[in-house]
């Protein structure tokens, strides 16, 4: 691969900073909390795929008027740099294809019994409202997480630890689709699941740095969702 600076070629500002993580905060530890409030407040008829997709359109929201300048140039970046954002899309998902295939390879032989939390949970959901599920999947979720995990977390760490960057990134990126189901599961079902998201973090993490732009690891995170997804009809 080219060597590429040491510094991310678009990234958020001071300021942006401030205000992407304080709403990372309350994306995570309060939203949630205050929209099923809310929900259960006014007696509104709305089941868990409804709920989920209002949670996800609140954050495509949020995440728009946070992040607005910062997408605007990652945007303008690619004008200039077509060839890096689409090599940075191929290789990543490749290798995201591959570790996963992998992945997948040893579960089947050595944990047969084994099913991803998360993934159960959308193919369930799919199931009874497909469009609904298909859009919170491919278009908000896709913009919001990698605003956040890689704009943000990724983003901020790189140019002082690339390491660093790329572990807790991960981490908090797998950690956010189990929260759920901590004290559900074993701690072996959960490290295994955690294990999944592994490939996809720093794939996505190396996708944003390699071509300059969050919209490469936007448009990667949308394809892996989107290919799940049409592997359910």
């Amino acid at each position: 691969m080219a060597k590429q600076p040491k510094r991310l070629s678009v990234r958020l500002t001071d300021q942006e900073q401030v205000w992407a993580l304080l709403y990372l905060l309350f994306s995570y530890l309060l939203l949630p909390g205050l929209l099923y409030g809310l929900i259960d407040r006014l007696g509104l008829p709305l089941g868990d795929i409804w709920a989920n997709f209002l949670y996800f359109s609140v954050n495509f929201v949020m995440v728009l008027w946070i992040f607005g300048g910062f997408f605007r140039r990652s945007l303008a970046f690619i004008g200039h740099n077509v060839a890096d954002f689409l090599i940075a899309v191929t290789l990543g998902f490749c290798f995201y294809w591959v570790c996963s295939w992998g992945l997948s390879a040893i579960y089947g032989r050595f944990f047969p019994e084994f099913g991803n939390l998360n993934d159960g949970a959308i193919v369930d959901m799919a199931q009874s409202n497909f469009p609904l599920i298909f859009v919170g999947t491919v278009i908000l979720v896709p913009v919001a997480e990698e605003a956040l995990h890689r704009g943000l977390i990724f983003g901020s760490l790189y140019h002082k630890n690339a390491t660093v960057a790329y572990l807790l990134s991960t981490v908090i990126f797998a950690s956010v689709h189990l929260m759920g189901y901590v004290g559900v599961y074993s701690t072996l079902h959960l490290a295994l699941a955690f294990l999944q998201y592994v490939p996809a973090g720093f794939a996505l993490a190396w996708a944003y740095r390699r071509s300059g732009s969050i919209f490469a690891s936007m448009v990667m995170h949308a394809v892996i969702n989107g290919l799940g997804m049409m592997a359910q009809l």
